[in-house]
């Protein structure tokens, strides 16, 4: 098994460094991937901080993700779980307190 790191996941989820992102789809291909949640939490972040992507789409990305039979996600259960809020608009930042505590927030947050 081997554990990535941050960068190797966005690659292979942008394409935007077209010689690394084909590493990356190697690599997810030709082994058994770990990714732990502090690298799910930080990939989120640059995703939409960075490339401004949706929630909606960094979302269905992750759930994607967890269903590679050969990919291995750290407390996959509380990421799941985490990744669901996020589609209802909640962040995944806050949400990593969550993860870590298993705390669920009150609401999600709006932009009043």
């Amino acid at each position: 098994m081997i554990s990535i790191d941050t960068n190797i996941l966005i690659r292979l989820l942008t394409g935007d460094d077209k010689g690394q992102a084909v590493r990356a789809k190697r690599l997810f291909l030709d082994e058994h991937i770990y990714i732990s949640k502090t690298v799910v939490f930080e990939t989120e972040w640059v995703l939409r901080c960075a490339y401004t992507f949706p929630a909606s789409v960094i979302a269905d990305s992750f759930v994607k993700l967890l269903g590679q039979k050969n990919v291995t996600i750290e407390d996959a259960f509380h990421i799941a779980q985490a990744i669901n809020c996020c589609k209802k608009g909640w962040l995944l930042p806050m949400l990593y307190t969550w993860s870590v505590r298993k705390i669920i927030p009150l609401r999600p947050l709006t932009k009043n």
